[in-house]
């Protein structure tokens, strides 16, 4: 394959007809920190609202910064909370050519849940969902617990065909959720992301897909790794073998504004594709997260329960 310099449009046109239009196909994105990670996810996210627009889209809300508030650019927003906690926006205020004061409006509005089995419930298709639960539990390990007993919940449910397919799960940061053995804080740190792998593999053949972002191909556990057909690759990716690896010189060369895109045959796209930028949700407001989640036993199913 003759790979170019270009806008990415062959790549673009692939990704159209092979990625973005048909449900199922898990995507990675891989990169260093600084790379704009979550920009490439908003790009993903992007082409699914315009090829796919009347799929189910799922947010899982790391609490990084205000950086939710981009998402109300694409669709309004459902914020999935645990009783007892909560989200507050202060949007921000701009001044317009007349001197006058405004706030920026923002479409949202606020569910909360009391048991894990009632997220999936909780979902408005004509919303991006934004489940919010990493910022009320703290801790790599109770937080990938959280996110294996939702994913479980996910398959039940999408078995006796109670969930709206198709849909679109987001994560950034997913080497904390589903870590290498060398990256996991504990056995069970380890042992719950092997539940989210097992809940990949389920996923595509029920039309729910999963797209993900990690700093690091080899912070992530190996299963998880082939999980991902399709990758976006960042600037400073590197690949432990295959045919990618033997690029890792020209991943570390790309412009962090540029990516290329890992294909299934594990070859990548013809060209680069170039990487928009959808903003800066500190610039539609800030978000402040309040109260702590107790998660209790992890085999037990208790309610959701916040501290006072």
């Amino acid at each position: 394959m003759n790979k170019q310099e270009g806008k990415g449009s062959r790549t673009i046109g692939f990704m159209v007809n092979q990625f973005w239009k048909k449900p199922g196909q898990h995507m990675i994105e891989i990169g260093q920190t600084g790379t704009g990670k979550t920009q490439g996810l908003y790009y993903i996210l992007d082409g699914l609202v315009k090829w796919s627009p009347q799929s189910c889209i799922v947010w899982i809300d790391t609490a990084k910064t205000s950086e939710m508030l981009t998402l109300s650019k694409f669709r309004p927003l459902n914020l999935i909370i645990p009783e007892g906690c909560d989200i507050d926006i202060r949007p921000s205020v701009y001044v317009d050519e007349d001197g006058n004061e405004h706030k920026t409006k923002l479409n949202l509005k606020k569910t909360y849940l009391i048991n894990y089995a009632d997220v999936w419930h909780a979902l408005d298709p004509d919303r991006i969902n934004v489940i919010s639960f990493s910022r009320f539990v703290r801790g790599h390990v109770a937080n990938a617990k959280v996110v294996s007993r939702i994913f479980r919940e996910l398959i039940n449910m999408a078995y006796d065909y109670r969930i709206p397919t198709p849909m679109h799960i987001f994560i950034d940061e997913f080497q904390f959720v589903c870590p290498a053995k060398h990256m996991a804080k504990s056995h069970e740190h380890y042992a719950a992301g092997m539940d989210v792998i097992d809940s990949l593999y389920t996923m595509r053949s029920l039309k729910v897909r999963f797209v993900a972002a990690a700093q690091s191909w080899k912070v992530i556990n190996t299963a998880a790794r082939d999980s991902f057909p399709w990758i976006l690759i960042r600037r400073g990716a590197q690949f432990t073998d295959g045919k990618l690896s033997r690029f890792n010189d020209l991943w570390a060369q790309t412009p962090t504004d540029k990516a290329w895109v890992g294909l299934p045959s594990r070859d990548y796209g013809e060209d680069r594709i170039k990487m928009p930028f959808y903003g800066d949700g500190e610039r539609l407001g800030l978000v402040y997260y309040r109260g702590t989640l107790k998660t209790g036993k992890e085999e037990k199913a208790e309610p959701l329960k916040a501290e006072a």
